[in-house]
């Protein structure tokens, strides 16, 4: 199943490189109904890009309301849905829930109106309130720190547009007075609370393997850096079960990569070279039936005929 996933992440990715974002928002949602509570591949990460893209402003707000947890601990999920309201045309509406995404998601400030080029003092966007709570360690991004840039990344072109940096300067003045008010809001606490670690999902970690998100690979935790992974199975899941690895001495632990041990003897890829290479190919595949239970080393393939048998 691991590589149906793959397959339609890579599709969903395709489609959305050829600009057709209607077929990558379906294809997106097919994904994420997989297995919406693990969801493996960080389907809810591309979600609310791909419904803003094919202009289904209505899903979002409705996706927010009908699966709450999903913008609990995802910005992009908290500034989409008042960017959908606002594209929606609810002016009010739309500044009411961007104020709630600043205050709940502060950090994203910085960060997204600069590379928006949103109009806005620099003291204002140094302001404390908005920067990290943690002493940010240099060979790592923490959990709040990566789906913040995942969700700058991705999102920053829909807020490029004049209108709409109109409606982000009018949502951080009124963020930035309600912040006068109460100097320490209770979203902030909890969300940096949540958030503030280094300890990075494993999906998460495989949604940004799998985006070719070269600037963020490098702030993933080192165990994840130095973990196996592969282009057809990125970062396998820690409870991974492989009969196949069993079966040729993978788990042994003195087997070098590329060698397998058959009743005994260690074999590399090299042995299947020249002319002996076909014996072994077949005393291997004989001995595979034996150990899954396939029968009998010496009964014949059933793919074979008895003229092809007896040639």
């Amino acid at each position: 199943s691991r590589t149906l996933y793959l397959a339609l992440f890579r599709h969903m990715q395709f489609m959305a490189r050829r600009g057709c974002w209607r077929t990558a928002f379906e294809v997106n949602k097919v994904l994420l109904s997989l297995d919406p509570v693990m969801d493996p591949y960080g389907a809810l990460l591309t979600l609310d890009f791909h419904a803003l893209k094919s202009r289904q402003y209505e899903y979002v707000g409705q996706f927010v309301r009908d699966w709450t947890w999903s913008s609990v601990d995802l910005p992009n999920w908290a500034y989409s849905r008042a960017l959908a309201a606002f594209m929606e045309g609810s002016a009010a509406q739309s500044r009411e829930l961007l104020v709630e995404a600043i205050l709940e998601f502060p950090t994203v400030v910085p960060v997204l109106w600069s590379k928006a080029n949103v109009g806005v003092d620099d003291v204002v966007l140094t302001h404390p309130y908005f920067q990290d709570e943690v002493v940010p360690d240099a060979s790592a991004l923490t959990h709040m720190q990566l789906v913040v840039q995942l969700f700058v990344e991705r999102h920053t072109p829909l807020y490029r547009t004049p209108e709409v940096a109109r409606w982000m300067q009018e949502g951080l003045l009124l963020a930035l007075e309600r912040i006068a008010v109460d100097a320490a809001p209770r979203s902030k606490h909890e969300a940096q609370k949540r958030l503030c670690t280094y300890v990075i999902p494993e999906n998460i970690s495989r949604h940004v393997l799998v985006a070719d998100l070269e600037t963020l690979k490098a702030g993933l935790p080192e165990d994840i850096r130095t973990a196996e992974s592969f282009a057809f199975d990125p970062l396998p899941p820690r409870d991974d079960v492989n009969v196949y690895r069993e079966i040729m001495g993978g788990e042994r632990g003195g087997l070098m990569p590329g060698t397998f041990e058959i009743d005994g003897e260690v074999y590399g890829l090299e042995d299947f070279e020249g002319e002996g290479g076909e014996g072994l190919l077949q005393q291997m595949m004989n001995f595979l039936r034996v150990r899954v239970g396939g029968g009998a080393a010496d009964v014949d393939d059933p793919g074979t005929s008895s003229d092809e048998a007896e040639q």
